[in-house]
């Protein structure tokens, strides 16, 4: 299947981001630091890494994101190569699928993926040899048409007795095929005559031939010699006849070998090492690429693909590390909408409760540009605490602080100025607890309150619920009788003082209900009479526009309709949500819940994102890896931008967004926008009016006072399909926008052209 891809030549992103996309669109949030490939162009180089893929076009400097929302067919990318001649860009995927990215064009290559094999399907490494692609694979070597554009053949169970072998690296010397395989080095006469298919009529070397025959990790081609790397042991190289063993150990494995000008670079765990034709070498290391994992050299400086840094080049003439704007890490599983802001936080401990001691930081996206906060690479980070595990986050307003709960280490205190205090067990008149020896003060949820105090739950401890004024610094805390309520994950506050916490399915499970004030309580679990839900591992709760309180459990939803009362009440049931006769979602894990201005439901399951109406009656849309471009059908969270209506995708293999068409509304018009204004002929997607007043009436009209069409907000956002009544697209010129409230006391008008 052969997909055009025009962003890549037409709409190059530079490294700050886009602040906003048009309604119904997509952009990833992938880290584009940890890179492990790169292929070198005339104008530039692609750059690759477990999720991501751009490109730095060094003639202006600009940085191309590319991912399935550009055409490409996945997002676990395990290698790259670029064919100079064929101006091919070839991509392999950890699952054996293969693009081949030419003059604008995807060709997507399947074959590998949709043959039955025993054992993986990984590409290794990518080699050419004229016009002549090599794959080397967990299951043999595969070769590649890049005229064609199609796999001609592949060398299977090659291994000795015909056994089936994984090639890690190959090579091309002189007539025949080297390759690097878990055996030892085997080679092959590329001849019409000689049968490739046929185990027998590969050449196997051992130390009859000077080389041990046990696992090599890299070969390579270079002063016309064959050079091969076995794992821990050293450098041999080949000479036509038998194996010389350099006189050097190398004891450690090379990750990537590439002849680069007049030397051959080996990348090491965290050097370089270069072999020159005089057999000499030499070592290079550097701050920033502290986690090589491949290395080229070329007459415009030296390219690296660095773990942590991500592209490092001295291409400008100054070594630097260049990647575009996305969070420290994929590692994600939570997101905090704070402060005109979003922030992505890493998980912080298990399944079973045990803290996962990770320095991941946090990740803050404001405008369009992520900014990592954390203290384990302080290169393009700000300056943030060394403290691990953070899991929840909330902002206040009263004394401009972030607050963010640490699964181990208390709450964190801390504002843009990098000035920080940890609050703990030692704090003065601190009420948290340390559950165990050592640091473990397991912060798990932190809300701020209007009137400036912050609530904290405490893992593990008796007073579950805490609640901190910094402005007097004291405390209070809230005890429970309830064992498994002395293990929240999470808080929700309601307007009428009642706390709700989902509790650790390790301990119980269920949610924990309690009055801040008066410390009323009640346990809401799976038994009829006591909570009616339908699990008692409840993965998130939220409170809807309405203040119903939505909970996704690992049995489905579970709706608490009218929880202003709940405490009162000596029998509580969760009320069953029924789409087309049925529950909703029922039996599916519900990983999260996530509420929109029009108070319609986003539901992330491991089976992929869906967008319920307001009763969860109705589907609106539902995306999955197959259909969209989530890298995954696990979702792990969603958050919404109440002001843009952009929708964050957290899944277990990324983060991307989806600008959705719902927006917060207010009781009045505010900065009301038009996006995109004026609507050129190019433009397919959906005309986006923010800032409306909630649930607005917006009627379009022509410039004769012709109705053209009447919309209703969700929230405070309407939407255009930029046609009339019947569906037909509008003729170009200039259309005005009336939008009121439902009594007609609260108007706007604006206009919008158009342009055919």
């Amino acid at each position: 299947m052969t997909k055009r891809i025009l962003i890549l030549f037409l709409l190059p992103q530079l490294l700050w981001g886009q602040e906003e996309i048009p309604i119904g669109t997509w952009r990833t949030h992938f880290s584009f630091r940890d890179a492990h490939s790169i292929a070198l162009t005339q104008s530039g180089a692609y750059c690759a890494g477990s999720n991501s893929l751009f490109f730095l076009d060094l003639e202006d400097n600009s940085l191309t994101k590319l991912s399935k929302i550009d055409g490409l067919s996945g997002t676990s990318i395990r290698t790259i190569n670029f064919h100079e001649s064929l101006n091919t860009l070839v991509i392999a995927y950890n699952d054996g699928v293969i693009d081949l990215l030419r003059d604008g064009e995807i060709k997507e290559i399947n074959d590998i993926a949709e043959t039955p094999i025993s054992g993986g399907k990984s590409i290794h490494q990518i080699f050419f040899s004229g016009t002549t692609g090599y794959l080397s694979t967990d299951f043999g070597v595969v070769v590649l048409d890049l005229i064609k554009e199609e796999i001609r053949e592949a060398y299977t169970n090659i291994g000795t007795d015909g056994s089936s072998i994984q090639i890690n690296y190959g090579t091309v010397f002189q007539d025949s095929l080297f390759l690097a395989t878990e055996e030892g080095v085997i080679a092959g006469a590329l001849n019409d005559d000689v049968n490739l298919l046929d185990f027998t009529n590969w050449k196997r070397f051992g130390p009859s031939k000077g080389i041990p025959a046990q696992s090599v990790s890299t070969i390579a081609t270079f002063d016309n010699r064959v050079v091969a790397t076995l794992d821990e042991d050293g450098v041999y190289f080949y000479n036509n006849s038998a194996w010389d063993r350099l006189d050097f150990d190398l004891n450690e494995k090379a990750l990537a070998v590439y002849q680069s000008q007049d030397a051959l670079l080996l990348t090491l765990t965290s050097q370089l090492l270069e072999i020159d034709t005089n057999d000499d070498i030499s070592f290079s290391s550097d701050p920033l690429y502290d986690k090589p994992k491949m290395a080229l050299r070329d007459d415009r400086g030296l390219w690296v693909a660095d773990g942590i840094n991500g592209l490092v080049t001295s291409a400008s003439g100054t070594l630097s590390s260049i990647y575009p704007s996305g969070p420290f890490s994929d590692s994600l599983s939570s997101l905090t909408r704070v402060n005109n802001s979003l922030i992505a936080l890493p998980p912080g401990y298990d399944p079973f409760g045990s803290p996962l001691r990770t320095r991941l930081g946090a990740n803050q996206f404001t405008k369009g540009v992520w900014t990592s906060l954390n203290a384990t690479n302080l290169l393009n980070t700000s300056p943030f605490p060394d403290i691990t595990d953070l899991v929840d986050v909330t902002f206040n307003s009263i004394d401009n602080k972030y607050y963010f709960a640490s699964y181990g280490e208390g709450i964190l205190q801390w504002n843009s100025d990098g000035v920080s205090e940890i609050l703990d067990e030692n704090s003065a008149g601190s009420t948290l607890i340390n559950t165990s020896s050592g640091r473990n003060v397991k912060i798990t949820s932190v809300l701020s309150a209007a009137d400036g105090t912050i609530w904290a739950t405490n893992h593990g401890n008796p007073q579950p619920l805490h609640q901190y004024n910094p402005l007097e610094e004291s405390w209070k805390a809230l005890a429970t009788p309830f064992v498994s309520a002395r293990f929240p994950l999470d808080l929700q506050a309601m307007d009428n003082g009642d706390f709700w916490m989902r509790l650790d399915p390790s301990a119980g499970g269920g949610i924990f209900v309690i009055n801040g004030e008066t410390a009323e309580q009640k346990l809401l679990t799976n038994s009829i009479g006591q909570g009616g839900l339908p699990s008692r591992i409840v993965n998130d709760l939220v409170i809807d526009r309405q203040g119903q309180v939505w909970a996704g459990t690992n049995s489905g939803i579970a709706l608490y309709p009218f929880p202003f009362d709940i405490l009162e009440r000596p029998e509580v049931n969760a009320s069953t949500v029924f789409i087309d006769g049925r529950p909703l979602l029922r039996d599916e894990k519900i990983n999260s819940i996530a509420v929109d201005g029009g108070n319609r439901k986003w539901i992330g399951t491991d089976n992929g994102l869906w967008l319920f109406s307001e009763l969860g009656d109705r589907v609106i849309l539902n995306f999955t890896a197959q259909n969209s471009p989530l890298p995954s059908n696990v979702i792990e969270d969603v958050a919404i931008d109440e002001t843009s209506g952009e929708v964050f995708i957290i899944t277990d293999q990324g983060m991307v967004s989806y600008r959705g068409t719902a927006t917060n509304g207010k009781t009045a018009h505010q900065k009301v926008r038009i996006f995109p204004n004026p609507i050129t002929r190019d433009f397919s997607g959906t005309v986006g009016i923010s800032g409306l007043v909630s649930n607005a009436i917006v009627k379009i009209v022509d410039i004769t006072g012709q109705l053209v069409t009447e919309l209703r907000a969700q929230g405070g956002t309407a939407t255009w399909n930029v046609a009339d009544f019947q569906g037909r697209k509008v003729n170009s010129g200039v259309y005005l926008i009336y939008s009121s409230n439902e009594e007609g006391n609260e108007t706007f008008v604006g206009k919008v052209a158009v342009i055919n």
